[in-house]
């Protein structure tokens, strides 16, 4: 209990997100060590600013105390970096928490595979749709899917999480029991029920504009791979999916519309490297087999030649122009997609999408694509 203490004073006087936490805890055993240095020894380190040091003499243990005592009146977990269970891939990112908050299952933080899942606020139909599918079949093969449990995008992946009855995480950017979002604390109450809540802000600490942008490297954090869906040109997902990306995490986009104001985000993300997903099952075969782990492998849909006719019917137009250019036994990469159908190769990858979920082509090697035939 005592170190907690320690570790939540550390917090509190040089903020969050701040990037010395790690090199204090990698230089001393235990925090409570770091305080017994007092200003002498503080320094003696070189590397702590004046204002800094300031913060250190003046912020109170008793602080930490309150907080730590109120956390175990509500019933909530105080993980530190001192801790063992504390998040194996939290700790390799460069300003990890000295303090995380959990409300819920704490083994969700050390899951075997984890990824996030994180977009707009401002989701379109389709966007909500991609979202709420992606976190069901992450979870139906046994992954926690990991958000921000913000209205939009990160509600979508959180319910489609827990529709399949699987783990799901979000990370907060205020402190339990503050009012914020209440359309949204149902949801947080069944996060919290069959998966978990994370916070680095203690209880009832408010919400500030510049609390999300440092949340974000939580939500990587603790994740393999970020997955955008949908983002514009000022989206808080394209600073997850920068702080991924100096993270060394994966990062993939879901194809948008090129005539969608969302598409903005998504398409510089595309040019930074991020990778364009027609399937999120190939995702997760491809961590299968790169880490080792076993997976769920969801059971398909029979295919009926009835069942086959009605899901080419209810395609895009833009969706039945490739299908049919992929004719019985052709196979074409996207590249020739764009230049036989004269598309975009954003829309190409939508509609690689849209015919993957319809289970009517798959990827051969070579990165071609052919008609899947029952």
């Amino acid at each position: 209990m005592i170190e907690k203490i320690y570790c939540i004073w550390l917090q509190q006087a040089l903020n969050y997100g701040n990037y010395k936490i790690k090199f204090i805890r990698q230089r001393y055993k235990k925090i409570e060590d770091f305080y017994n240095e007092r200003e002498y020894g503080w320094r003696l380190c070189g590397c702590f600013t004046n204002n800094e040091i300031d913060a250190l003499k003046t912020t109170s243990l008793g602080e930490g105390f309150k907080i730590f005592e109120e956390c175990r009146r509500l019933g909530y977990r105080v993980v530190t970096i001192s801790d063992d269970d504390y998040p194996k891939l939290l700790w390799q990112i460069s300003n990890p928490p000295a303090v995380i908050y959990v409300d819920g299952d704490i083994s969700c933080l050390n899951a075997p595979l984890a990824l996030g899942v994180v977009g707009t606020r401002d989701a379109t139909y389709y966007g909500i749709g991609m979202a709420k599918e992606i976190g069901y079949k992450i979870a139906l093969a046994g992954v926690t899917v990991v958000s921000g449990g913000a209205i939009g995008i990160d509600t979508a992946a959180h319910e489609g999480a827990l529709k399949a009855q699987g783990k799901t995480v979000a990370v907060l950017g205020c402190g339990f029991d503050y009012e914020y979002l209440l359309k949204n604390r149902p949801l947080r109450e069944d996060i919290a029920e069959s998966g978990a809540l994370v916070s680095e802000y203690p209880p009832k600490h408010p919400v500030y504009k510049h609390n999300f942008p440092v949340r974000n490297r939580i939500i990587s954090g603790l994740s393999r791979g970020i997955i955008v869906v949908e983002a514009g040109k000022k989206s808080g997902s394209l600073i997850t999916a920068n702080l991924a990306n100096e993270q060394n995490r994966d990062v993939f986009v879901v194809p948008v519309n090129m005539s969608s104001s969302l598409s903005t985000g998504i398409t510089q993300l595309v040019n930074d490297g991020a990778r364009a997903i027609a399937d999120i099952n190939d995702v997760l075969e491809e961590y299968r087999l790169n880490l080792g782990i076993s997976l769920k492998t969801p059971k398909h849909a029979t295919n009926s030649d009835k069942c086959l006719k009605r899901r080419i019917s209810g395609l895009s137009e833009n969706a039945k122009i490739i299908y049919d250019l992929l004719g019985s036994n052709s196979e074409m990469h996207p590249n020739d997609m764009c230049y036989s159908a004269n598309f975009h190769i954003t829309t190409v990858l939508e509609v690689i999408w849209e015919l993957k979920r319809a289970k009517l082509i798959e990827e051969v090697p070579g990165r071609r694509f052919k008609r899947i035939v029952y």
